[in-house]
């Protein structure tokens, strides 16, 4: 604390960061103990709210005792319980005119007894991206990103670069050598190749490893790895993807009709509707029984659906099989 000089929390911060917590210790929750205002970081000239807990002076004096991993109650862990404590404070206060007297919730659950134990089992054991990993899963966004800095700033592998960024959601960040690097280096571990792949936009390769993956594990009679890849592969991302692959390809070639089922499988209604009433003039002109039924699905209009029904039915299974290996429609590929 030496060279650090107190400053005068501001009356009106101070009010807020007393309301934000009820007056209550965001670590024992006990109502009627002496609080005061702790800063988080133990810099008493910044005084910025999230540097800001209220804490009574009993759970005060457990952030000065060192022992075991660290000190009984570091910073990180104040910040959790604060955290949390806040949010029941704001949950009861949403419902008190409803529930009547209920309290806020006192109770320490398990993710906060955990949090006093966890994060310097992590520590200790040198697990940074666990360490992130687990604060991303409790929510806290601040302690976070606070470790994927410190890692980051050490030349960490490729993985554990694509690893931090996804905690973020900014896969975007992520430079192409480093892609290629950690794809490089999970080799052989096709699950993660194809996981890899996926999450840096290369839909088909990921598919395409994933597959032979699982008939490698089929061949093998390793029923419980095939269903296992099976079951965590994300093939509605997959599938979307390529949908959306076929769609631009489409476009380009001004195919109405495969634009229109992309569109459909993709579940883009609105889309596909746009589609079919930009293109009302070529459908009616052209000879594709299928665009003029869903023009006129699209149109609602039934007698049109009525006649073009009938006429499907007489042409029977060859009116589709024409409009798949056919083209059929030249006026719309002008």
């Amino acid at each position: 604390m030496t060279g650090r000089q107190r400053v005068p929390i501001p009356p009106p911060l101070s009010a807020q960061v007393l309301f934000q917590s009820n007056r209550t210790c965001c670590i024992c929750r006990e109502g009627g103990r002496p609080i005061q205002i702790h800063h988080v970081d133990e810099d008493p000239s910044n005084s910025s709210i999230d540097n800001l807990a209220v804490l009574c002076t009993v759970c005060h004096n457990d952030t000065q005792i060192r022992g075991g991993f660290g000190r009984k109650l570091d910073a990180n862990q104040v910040v959790l319980f604060r955290d949390d404590w806040i949010k029941a404070v704001q949950r009861y206060r949403a419902t008190q005119e409803i529930v009547g007297d209920r309290k806020p919730d006192t109770a320490i659950g398990l993710q906060l007894r955990l949090a006093t134990v966890l994060p310097d089992i992590y520590k200790e054991h040198g697990s940074t991206v666990e360490l992130i990993r687990y604060y991303e899963q409790v929510g806290s966004v601040e302690l976070r990103d606070k470790f994927i800095d410190e890692l980051l700033a050490r030349d960490p592998a490729p993985y554990e670069i694509i690893e931090c960024r996804e905690q973020q959601h900014r896969l975007d960040l992520v430079p192409a050598d480093v892609w290629e690097a950690a794809i490089r280096d999970a080799w052989p571990d096709e699950q993660t190749v194809a996981y890899l792949q996926n999450l840096s936009g290369q839909t088909v390769e990921a598919l395409r490893t994933i597959l032979k993956a699982v008939l490698d594990r089929l061949d093998e009679g390793n029923l419980f790895n095939a269903a296992f890849v099976l079951k965590n592969l994300n093939f509605y991302a997959s599938v979307e993807a390529l949908f959306k692959m076929c769609l631009e390809t489409y476009a380009s070639e001004n195919d109405i009709w495969w634009q229109l089922r992309s569109l459909q499988e993709l579940g883009w209604t609105r889309e596909a509707k746009e589609l079919l009433l930009s293109h009302e003039a070529a459908i009616r002109s052209g000879s594709s029984l299928h665009l003029k039924l869903e023009l006129a699905r699209a149109l609602i209009d039934e007698d049109w659906m009525f006649e073009l029904e009938k006429e499907l039915a007489e042409a029977g299974p060859g009116a589709y099989i024409a409009l798949v290996s056919e083209d059929e429609h030249p006026e719309l590929q002008a």
